[in-house]
């Protein structure tokens, strides 16, 4: 998928790799947060389901991971971060871009493409957005 540099050496880390990434909206915004990623970009939902508390809890598939949605109540202040935002690897940067926008959100950075300073130089195409709960989104896709 991404190469930056064929020479960098086998993983010998514990770490395999990302199991999930976490979001937080707000219970009030749970479900357009399904529906942007379930239903505007096709994410399939691996599971969804509420705690005795009564928090949404959903993940959907990433392909190489799971996107976890939490809700926190509409009253609650939610935690601040330094996630700086989430790339999403594709194959149609354009496409989710044009859908992102057709639907209404934000776009951040529309699709240019790039070539990262790695050894070797990786072209690839890119394209940011926000999503319903503010967080911002990129589009990668490895040329």
């Amino acid at each position: 998928m991404l190469r930056y540099n064929d020479s960098v050496p086998a993983n010998n880390s514990p770490i395999l790799g990302v199991h999930h990434i976490s979001i937080k909206p707000h219970a009030g915004r749970f479900q357009q947060v399904i529906d942007f990623y379930h239903g505007l970009l096709g994410l399939p939902v691996a599971a969804r389901w509420q705690k005795d508390d009564g928090t949404e809890m959903a993940f959907l598939h990433l392909g190489t991971g799971y996107l976890e949605i939490i809700s926190v109540p509409d009253d609650e202040e939610k935690p601040a971060g330094a996630l700086e935002h989430m790339a999403l690897a594709t194959d149609a940067v354009d496409e989710l871009l044009d859908r992102v926008a057709a639907a209404g959100y934000e776009i951040i950075t529309p699709a240019k493409d790039i070539v990262l300073g790695t050894t070797p130089p990786q072209p690839a195409r890119i394209g940011f957005c926000r999503g319903p709960v503010g967080e911002k989104i990129e589009f990668f896709c490895v040329k």
